[in-house]
């Protein structure tokens, strides 16, 4: 669960951080 630690070092940017997660496994999907 690395995803933990890198909310909360981006600590506001998430969102932008999870939108293109999001993104990356749309397009493998």
């Amino acid at each position: 669960m690395t995803n933990i630690a890198i909310q909360k070092k981006l600590n506001g940017k998430v969102v932008d951080w999870m939108e293109k997660v999001t993104d990356v496994f749309a397009g493998r999907s």
